[in-house]
């Protein structure tokens, strides 16, 4: 089969499906998308809130952390003991499928009734105000935070110990205002840096140790602005920088933003990959504009995934052969156009459920199996039904469609949407899909104004400043400096943070975007930079080797390929 270009029905904008593609939906038996990858994108995210929330447990009435906002009603959620406990069964909201309404209705009236987790959290220890998460201890503040212990305002952190203001960061210990970093120790405001340790504003470093602003550097140690130093001359600019001064951090990440852009930048960020395209990919083969993916390979417009194959259009976590479904797994097998399902096989627009397999719009079952619209069957009238709303639902133009933005029950301006595709108060509303105001702290505490502007320098505080109102520098957010927190920062001699965790969060998110692709040629021309050695597919002029790359043609950064990277830096 050829390559196929059709119009989105969203955005109205050209995408094309490649023959692979094609052999991928029919492999799992699915009509090829009427949307583009980024409308798919968007519409699965709406569905995936990213903001922290106070709520009561519907049925013991027990206060506890949320995904879901204060202002959302006709729904019921659950605390993690509630949820878990044998109070309720999902069966009980069963229902015979009715051929004379679509399914996203029939759907959504059973939805409606079926208890929620209020946090999609479990197993920790000390970790009341996580999301997302499992298996944590003494953490704060963390989403998608698994395995981690004293970790505090992060995502995507795996197996971690005293790391505070990171994202997408893997088995780190003391760790400050890291992205993309895995296996780095004592380690400050860094980026896309492995097997690091006592260094601070790093960029793209392998195996480097006591070391300050340095960039593309391999098995070194002792190096400031890339050139050898002695281990008194370190520690000495390690003394000035970190004097617990905000102003002294403020210069530092001015020249570690100067250093950067004058970087060389591979066109790709990513660790022993073969055959994929997209950024911060590791350990991956045949994985095309794939973004924040490792350990996997046959993959297609997935996004936060790991150990995955076989699957596309999957936003976070682990499965296979899986497709256009959010937060698959862990170990999701054929989980199509489904949300929330761990440890789940043969679902289909399934939500909230876990341990089951063949289930057909299900919602919050456990350990179920030969179930539709949590209704109970047997093997055979479950295969004969399912075919039969297959039909109706390609009839009704639903089947090979995800759940629409407008069923969320989530503000789209809470959500991860909000952050790679933004839109106005306004803009949501016309399409129908909900908003909800941020939640107003200040109200809540009868706070009219901050209590207390931050010192300079953190070591003439004590532990009485997190007692006070902090009014953020950037947005005018309220906010406290958490107990855990100062005593790490003061430990470390790193400044009170003047940014709320909401807008520092932002702040390295945007670090981590687009998640898009563009072609470009490389940037390698020798009469234009200053190369250290000649490069043997081409001794002079500009290389002509071209690549997709998530940095945009008109961006700063010097972009090379991977020969021409690799020649200078490896």
């Amino acid at each position: 089969m050829n390559s196929e270009t059709k119009k989105c029905q969203n955005c109205k904008q050209s995408f094309t499906i490649e023959p692979d593609d094609f052999a991928f939906y029919k492999k799992i038996d699915v009509p090829p998308p009427t949307r583009c990858p980024s409308c798919r994108e968007q519409r699965r995210i709406a569905h995936r809130n990213m903001d922290y929330f106070l709520r009561n447990c519907d049925l013991c009435k027990k206060s506890s952390v949320s995904i879901w906002h204060p202002d959302v009603t006709g729904y019921k959620f659950y605390c993690n003991e509630c949820f878990w406990s044998d109070k309720w069964d999902g069966l009980e909201y069963g229902r015979d499928y009715d051929f004379n309404k679509p399914f996203f209705e029939q759907f959504e009236e059973m939805y409606k009734l079926v208890p929620k987790h209020i946090s999609n959290s479990m197993f920790h220890t000390n970790s009341p105000y996580v999301i997302n998460a499992r298996e944590d201890k003494d953490c704060y503040l963390g989403d998608e935070m698994d395995l981690s212990v004293r970790c505090m305002y992060g995502y995507a952190v795996q197996r971690c110990t005293d790391c505070v203001d990171c994202h997408y960061i893997n088995d780190c210990e003391i760790g400050y205002e890291l992205v993309k970093c895995e296996k780095c120790y004592n380690c400050f405001y860094c980026f896309d840096s492995h097997n690091c340790n006592d260094s601070a504003f790093l960029m793209s470093c392998r195996n480097v140790s006591n070391s300050l602003f340095c960039t593309n550097l391999r098995g070194v140690k002792n190096h400031i602005f890339n050139k050898p130093a002695t281990a008194e001359e370190i520690e000495k600019m390690k003394q000035e920088i970190f004097s617990g001064s905000s102003s002294k951090i403020e210069e530092a990440l001015k020249q570690f933003e100067e250093l950067k852009n004058k970087a060389l930048r591979r066109h790709i960020i990513g660790t022993n990959i073969q055959s994929s395209t997209g950024t911060f990919l590791a350990n991956c083969k045949n994985c095309k504009d794939c973004y924040s993916v490792d350990n996997s390979i046959n993959c297609r417009y997935c996004v936060d995934i790991h150990n995955s194959k076989d699957s596309m259009d999957i936003s976070i976590y682990e499965c296979e052969l899986s497709y256009d479904s959010l937060h698959a797994g862990p170990e999701g097998y054929k989980n199509i156009f489904s949300h929330l399902c761990w440890y789940c096989s043969e679902v289909f627009y399934a939500d909230d459920c876990h341990n089951s397999e063949l289930l057909f719009g299900c919602a919050g079952l456990k350990k179920k199996k030969y179930c539709i619209l949590n209704k109970q069957y047997s093997k055979e009238e479950y295969n004969k039904l399912k075919e039969k709303i297959i039909a109706h639902m390609t009839e009704t133009g639903e089947w090979g469609e995800y759940f629409p933005i407008s069923m969320s029950p989530h503000g789209y301006n809470h959500t991860f949407a909000q952050e790679f595709y933004p839109m106005t108060k306004e803009e949501m509303l016309a399409r129908g899909w909900k908003w909800y105001p941020e939640v107003d702290i200040a109200r809540r505490h009868n706070i009219e104004k901050e209590t207390a502007e931050l010192p300079d320098k953190i070591n003439i505080t004590s532990d009485e400043i997190c007692k006070e109102v902090v009014k953020c520098e950037a947005t005018g957010r309220f906010y406290r400096v958490h107990p855990q927190e100062y005593q790490f920062l003061k430990k470390h001699n790193l400044p009170l943070p003047r940014l709320s965790p909401k807008e520092r969060d932002h702040r390295r998110w945007n670090q981590t975007k687009p998640r898009k692709l563009w072609d470009r040629q490389c940037s390698c021309d020798y009469k234009v930079f200053e190369n250290s050695v000649k490069h043997q597919h081409h001794s002079e002029g500009r290389c002509p080797n071209k690549f997709k790359t998530s940095y945009a043609p008109d961006r700063k950064e010097i972009v090379y390929c991977e020969q021409c990277y690799n020649a200078e830096i490896v």
